[in-house]
Order: C-alpha cells, then sequence, then structure tokens
C-alpha cells in the first residue's frame, strides 16, 4: 500500500517480547493514545482483582526508574510564570502600595504559565496518581513558589489555574495520606525522612504564600490545599511516623 512502512524482520523479531506477545505487542506499539487508555480502564474494571495491584507495581517502578519527582534540572521557579512587564502585576511593582494594584479601568495583562508548568502538572499527576503522593509534593511546592512576586486579580485564567493547582494539593495529601496508612514506614520511596521534608516545605511554601497575597489584599488561592495539609500533619498515623523518626 503506498505510503505504508513495514518493519523489516530485523526491526521486529518474532518472538514473545518478555510475556507479552508479539501481535499484543504489536497492537500495543499501533494504536493511538486514546485507545490504549480505553482498553487499560477497562482491563482494570474487568479483570480479576489482583490485576488492579499488579498494574500499581509495575506503574510505580516505571516512575521510579523514571526519577519523575528529580527537579535538578528544572528551571528555578521564578521562570515558571511571566509576569507582566512593569505593570501593575509585575514582579517589580511595590508589594505594599495600593496604587500599584489594579484599578477599575485599567486592563493589565495577568501572569501567564509557560509551557514546563504543564509538565510539571503532568509529572506530580502521575506519581499521586500511582499513589506516591509524598513525591509529588516537591514539584507542587516549586509551583507555589513560583507564584512569588507576583500578582493576579481575582477573576481570570490565572487564578482558575491556580484553582487548579489547589486542587492537585489536595488530592496529592489525600493520596500521601493513603501512601503511609497503607505501607510500612521503612519501605516508602525515599524513606520516611524525605517524605516529612517535603510536608514541612510544602506546608511552609503554603503558608508563605498566604501571608505574601495578605501583604497585598489579594485572594489566597491555595486555600483548599493548606487546609488539607494542616489536618494531614496532625493526622494520627502522620504523627507516629514523624515521631519515630524524629524521636531520635
Amino acid at each position: 500500500m503506498p505510503g505504508l512502512s513495514m518493519p523489516s524482520p530485523t526491526q521486529q523479531p518474532l518472538a514473545p517480547i518478555g510475556h507479552v506477545g508479539l501481535m499484543i505487542d504489536t497492537y500495543i506499539a499501533n494504536t493511538n493514545l486514546e485507545d490504549l487508555r480505553a482498553v487499560v480502564r477497562a482491563l482494570l474494571v474487568t479483570g480479576p482483582p489482583n490485576t488492579t495491584t499488579a498494574f500499581q507495581k509495575v506503574v510505580k517502578q516505571r516512575l521510579r526508574r523514571q526519577r519523575m519527582n528529580d527537579l535538578s534540572s528544572l528551571p528555578p521557579p521564578g521562570t515558571l510564570f511571566t509576569p507582566y512587564a512593569n505593570g501593575p502585576y509585575s514582579s517589580s511593582s511595590s508589594a505594599s502600595s495600593s496604587a500599584s494594584l489594579p484599578s477599575a479601568s485599567s486592563s493589565p495583562e495577568p501572569p501567564h504559565f509557560t509551557p514546563v508548568v504543564a509538565d510539571l502538572l503532568s509529572r506530580a499527576r502521575a506519581l499521586f496518581g500511582a499513589g506516591l503522593g509524598l513525591q509529588s509534593l516537591p514539584i507542587l511546592t516549586l509551583l507555589i513558589h513560583g507564584t512569588h512576586n507576583l500578582r493576579w486579580s481575582e477573576d481570570g485564567q490565572f487564578v482558575d489555574t491556580l484553582a487548579i493547582v489547589d486542587s492537585d494539593i489536595s488530592q496529592a495529601i489525600q493520596s500521601s495520606l493513603e501512601e503511609v496508612t497503607t505501607s510500612n514506614f521503612d519501605n516508602l520511596v525515599g524513606g520516611i525522612e524525605e517524605g516529612i521534608a517535603a510536608v514541612m516545605e510544602l506546608q511552609k511554601a503554603l503558608k508563605d504564600c498566604e501571608t505574601e497575597v495578605e501583604s497585598w489584599g489579594g485572594e489566597f488561592p491555595f486555600q483548599r490545599g493548606l487546609a488539607n495539609v494542616e489536618s494531614f500533619v496532625e493526622n494520627e498515623v502522620w504523627l507516629k511516623a514523624t515521631e519515630a523518626v524524629l524521636g531520635h
């Protein structure tokens, strides 16, 4: 057929790949993403109970190998959002002067997200969706740090997107709670010490953001996330874990 590229025998060995048969692997390699998602969801719903457990185990192993929570190669938080240059929403505006706030007649551009933000959110969601909530917290903390020195109005796409981040924080905390409730602390990825540090850093970032936003009369966009974090650190299971570590 015109335009159809067929793999040569050397490119496609006629043998099972691991435990996946050749024909199934061919389908996986050639189907579109939406169909593959539908198949996976159907398999998890209709398969035996241990299917979901096995799937989660493989996903976690994959994410660990990919080091999805590794922030060493990411840009600094100040580059995640682009402020309006020298305008009411600019980081160069006075943090205390009410004159720098937008007036009813002004139409400044709000801050906007750089492309890396979408990647960060995707990485965080993959982690907490797979049950690695504690591993996702440093990524969300980085996003909160990125709002430092920015201002925004109470309405608009920017604050709406911050509300989505707020929701992701809440989901990550729920995932973290399930992680520490169902896991042996010694088996947590990175160890419980890293988990404690991640929670403490997230809580501090949220409180610092809240204080800063209040200083310029704005509306704190992460209220739900902060409430969930503060509830989490008071949870009996988490207190037991932290006392065991910090008590040494």
